[in-house]
């Protein structure tokens, strides 16, 4: 058996898997530390919000390029340049900053910059799975990704926040590097096999690749061929993300209309508890044998967690209603990264990873982009009250402005400020339920698993050398 599919492969996944997340969590927190300098430099979470949106922008103008190259070169090689980019990045900033020369438009640049570097890195990282793993571990894998995330997510921002008082920012960014620096080393000594040239779904894999753009197209063509795969590829990467893109910004306005930042932490806490646990169930598991029937069973509890986390005004239910949709979701996630991983050849993967990547940030984007003046201009003024107080010549407060659902929903979930929010956290529930309806109602996505041929036979590995 090749060394692609054999212990050896599985060995090497799991010391790049623990060396990417420590990468990870050295990341986040320089993310953390930068946040907060942000915030204490500006006082504006504005500004803050734009490095958010640094971030995600580059994504759709270096994705097309990113998949070409990925499929054209040594996978562990774009891994590793990406990485060291990122690192130099960090240490501009880093020198910046212990000089007193940082200014808010180099932390802007910089999330530009790691922006791009990501894009190659992480589908460069997915694609790099195929080729150590077998096809039955293609589900715990993703589960692994979901866990190393969420992991690194709940531990570096409160590890980030102590070490801040005690070695301040250039010391994060110092540890930044050094779990970079180990990720590297990591990279450099493993070798990772080359994709063989086959048919795979039948697509003509062996023709030359004559530019970016035909790079893309192919990208684009190959996943348009596949009714079942387009629709799903409609459904999770472009209506789930638009709705986290939504959460995202949703979440903090909501429960801090109601409670205290110290409250509203533990809630965060409890996402990113529900969102560890999730990861753990899908490594363990691996998911359904159908997994396109489990993204549409644990929609289910995405949709309703929305809706309970819109339905009073109490940081206990949001809190659980947090728990049981970072679960969902990292099932989700999990079930369609599987299934990308099952059904795209190989040597194919960077282009279709990168094209997926692209059309999953832009939608995040777009609910980024759309949440805010939705619930500001639409939503806050159906659910608000406003009432006069202290005015000396009244005997009792008066009521001045009500919205038009203030009395009707308001009765049941509150009117006030805040409620809105809520409200629109309800509607999006609602629309994940229908939505998943209507998919279910499609043959061609609900019988995605069947109708669409594995890349990879289950007894057949690939037989790769290894690049050196």
């Amino acid at each position: 058996m090749a060394e692609a599919r054999n212990d050896g492969g599985v060995t090497k996944f799991y010391i790049i898997w623990f060396s990417q997340i420590l990468s990870l969590f050295g990341s986040n927190m320089t993310t953390f530390g930068l946040g907060v300098w942000v915030v204490q430099q500006t006082g504006s979470a504005t500004e803050y919000g734009l490095t958010v949106l640094f971030s995600l922008v580059p994504v759709s103008l270096t994705a097309p390029i990113a998949g070409s190259i990925i499929d054209r070169v040594d996978r562990r090689l774009v891994m590793v340049i990406s990485d060291s980019l990122s690192g130099l990045n960090t240490l501009v900033v880093l020198l910046l900053l212990t000089t007193g020369n940082l200014q808010l438009w180099n932390i802007y640049f910089a999330a530009v910059a790691n922006a791009v570097f990501s894009t190659f890195q992480g589908p460069a990282y997915q694609a790099s799975i195929s080729l150590l793993l077998p096809k039955s571990m293609y589900g715990r894998a993703a589960g692994l990704l979901q866990l190393g995330e969420a992991l690194a997510l709940l531990v570096a921002s409160p590890i980030a926040g102590l070490l801040l008082a005690i070695i301040a920012l250039p010391g994060i960014m110092i540890l930044d590097l050094t779990t970079l620096t180990f990720s590297l080393v990591i990279l450099y000594f493993i070798r990772l096999p080359r994709p063989n040239s086959f048919n795979g779904n039948g697509a003509a894999h062996n023709e030359p690749r004559r530019s970016v753009i035909s790079d893309f197209i192919f990208g684009l063509r190959y996943i348009l061929r596949w009714p079942g795969f387009l629709g799903m590829t409609l459904y999770v990467a472009v209506f789930l993300q638009i709705l986290f893109g939504f959460a995202q910004i949703l979440i903090f306005p909501m429960v801090l209309s109601f409670t205290s930042e110290e409250v509203f932490g533990f809630v965060v806490g409890a996402i990113g508890i529900g969102a560890l646990v999730g990861g753990i169930l899908m490594a363990a598991w691996g998911g359904p044998k159908r997994r396109a029937r489990g993204i549409f069973i644990f929609s289910i509890p995405y949709g309703l967690a929305m809706i309970l986390g819109g339905l009073a005004p109490d940081p206990r239910l949001v809190a659980l209603a947090g728990f049981i949709l970072a679960i969902a979701h990292a099932m989700i996630t999990g079930c369609n990264r599987a299934i990308w991983q099952v059904k795209i050849a190989p040597e194919v993967q960077g282009r279709v990873f990168t094209l997926r990547l692209l059309i999953a940030v832009g939608a995040q984007a777009v609910g980024v982009a759309l949440a805010g003046p939705l619930a500001d201009r639409v939503f806050e003024p159906l659910m608000a009250v406003q009432i006069r107080l202290n005015n000396p010549t009244l005997l009792s407060p008066i009521l001045i402005q009500q919205g038009p659902l203030a009395d009707s929903v308001g009765s049941i979930i509150g009117a006030g400020a805040g409620r809105g929010y809520a409200l629109m956290f309800i509607a999006l529930g609602v629309l994940v339920l229908i939505f998943n309806v209507i998919a279910l109602l499609n043959p061609r996505v609900r019988r995605l698993d069947i109708e669409i041929p594995d890349a990879v036979p289950d007894d057949d590995p690939l037989s790769a050398p290894a690049v050196t």
